[in-house]
């Protein structure tokens, strides 16, 4: 088809949200606060103050499956960058939306190990008694 076709719509020119190297930059941002548990994608600040009058693992546990999703979140929007990216798109694009889903999937791991260390450690079982 071509350009003087009636029926030709020409695609986006890659500015915008939708641009895969502004997504996979975004995607590696996001993942790196989300690893370090800073700012807005903590989980804590957002479900502790509805917690409070709740036993005091169940806002740790809460709070560490939500980082994990907000990290999982900017997971795929990496994933979205690596499916978006063209050929003529330069090369560091794919990779740094790659970096920015392995970096996901630290965070995810680490927040998993952490909030079910926080929940035993908090928790008053019965069975982790000493004899």
């Amino acid at each position: 088809m071509s350009v003087d076709d009636p029926r030709y719509v020409q695609g986006s020119t890659g500015m915008g949200v939708s641009d895969p190297a502004a997504a996979a930059v975004a995607s590696l941002v996001l993942d790196t606060l989300s690893l370090g548990g800073l700012g807005l994608l903590n989980g804590s600040l957002y479900v502790l103050p509805l917690t409070q009058n709740q036993a005091p693992f169940v806002g740790t546990v809460l709070a560490g499956l939500l980082g994990a999703l907000f990290a999982l979140a900017a997971a795929g929007l990496g994933v979205f960058a690596k499916r978006r990216a063209h050929p003529g798109d330069p090369t560091w694009v794919p990779r740094i939306a790659q970096a920015g889903v392995l970096v996901a999937g630290i965070a995810v791991v680490l927040r998993l190990i952490a909030t079910l260390a926080a929940a035993v450690s908090v928790a008053d079982l019965g069975f982790f008694a000493p004899l």
